[in-house]
């Protein structure tokens, strides 16, 4: 039998500057490490990818 394949998820947050997206990007990236063990959490941003951009 085969192993079902689980695939990921993609999550966007959107919002206008300063109404804390990059606060609960960290909530909810922490959240879904403690959720699912031994799954990969990748949280980015974009554009750019640092705090300047």
């Amino acid at each position: 039998m085969k192993k079902k394949e689980n695939k990921g998820f993609f999550i966007s947050l959107e919002g206008g500057e300063g109404c804390g997206k990059s606060t609960q990007l960290n909530l909810l990236a922490e959240a879904l490490r403690t959720m699912f063990p031994g799954r990969e959490v990748i949280a980015t941003r974009s554009p750019g990818g640092t705090a300047v951009a």
